[in-house]
């Protein structure tokens, strides 16, 4: 399906044989890449209500207590918390490079206190492996998956 409309009553699509289906919802997200995608967000102006970037998630390669690592990042903004979109979204990383890259393990990081972010990181599977003080000596905490426990996860 391709989505074509953003109407009151949810999502109008079309299939390959451009038969439209309507898919009930009050709220339309959309998932556009790692990048910021500032024109295609313009573009999206004026076809619904509120059309606003909400955050960003993406696998990056990160500096982790000095070794350079496959990072799950993500950032949601404050009134969007607490919804599930990192977990949606981190996931969907999570495959991806599972699926597309040759990583064995991916990780994800952040100060000790922030324990949302750390939620978000054991709901995709991964566990804390370290903790470090970081360069603004705060307590960084690590957290990883490893290809094979992924594997496990989606072939259970």
């Amino acid at each position: 399906l391709r989505a074509i409309a953003v109407t009151d009553e949810g999502l109008l699509c079309v299939d390959r044989e451009e038969t439209e289906t309507l898919i009930p919802a009050d709220t339309v997200l959309s998932a556009a890449g790692l990048k910021p995608r500032t024109e295609l967000v313009d573009s999206l102006r004026g076809t619904a209500p509120i059309v606003e970037v909400i955050g960003d998630c993406g696998v990056t390669m990160q500096n982790i207590n000095g070794l350079i690592r496959p990072e799950i990042g993500y950032h949601i903004a404050k009134k969007h918390q607490r919804n599930g979109y990192a977990k949606e979204a981190a996931t969907a990383c999570r495959d991806w490079a599972f699926t597309h890259t040759p990583f064995l393990c991916l990780y994800s990081y952040m100060k000790k206190d922030n324990l949302p972010s750390a939620a978000a990181a054991a709901s995709v599977g991964m566990r804390l492996t370290e903790e470090y003080t970081d360069s603004e000596n705060e307590i960084t905490a690590v957290y990883r998956i490893t290809r094979g426990k992924w594997e496990q996860e989606v072939h259970s």
